[in-house]
């Protein structure tokens, strides 16, 4: 279970996961077990903002770690960046799965997205092309 808001009375945060261990219909409770091997009994109308955690998405696992992870690389976002912080999620293993034509093409892919970085910068050390350069002169003459 994936938990997606933070909740100062069950003590729980947004992103943590754990596993159901039992329903119980007629108090309608669930117990689950957090990943930290703590254990919360809670009912669904106190707490409702559940959801399955067998997958997460990138940008949902950051700060994550898990014991396997298994990484479904590719599309267009991929980049040096996306890669790396999707494989850093395991303590013991990572598999990596992509798609492609054939297993080579599918690495060849992989590999060339992987050269592309999309590192952010701060706005105090972005730097202007010559062309920006002045349009940005061209203005501050008006």
């Amino acid at each position: 279970m994936l938990f997606q808001q933070n909740d100062k009375r069950q003590d729980v945060k947004n992103g943590m996961g754990g596993t159901l261990q039992r329903i119980d219909l007629l108090k309608k409770q669930l117990t689950v077990t957090l990943d930290n091997q703590e254990s919360r009994t809670f009912s669904k109308d106190e707490y409702d903002q559940l959801s399955l955690g067998y997958g997460v998405t990138t940008h949902k696992a950051q700060g994550m770690t898990v014991k396997n992870a298994y990484v479904l690389a590719g599309g267009n976002m991929q980049d040096r960046e996306l890669t790396y912080g999707q494989m850093s999620r395991a303590k013991e293993q990572t598999r990596i799965y992509a798609q492609g034509e054939s297993e080579k093409k599918a690495v060849e892919t992989l590999q060339s997205q992987m050269e592309r970085s999309n590192q952010k910068t701060l706005a105090q050390d972005w730097k202007p092309s010559m062309e920006q350069a002045k349009a940005l002169n061209a203005r501050k003459s008006r």
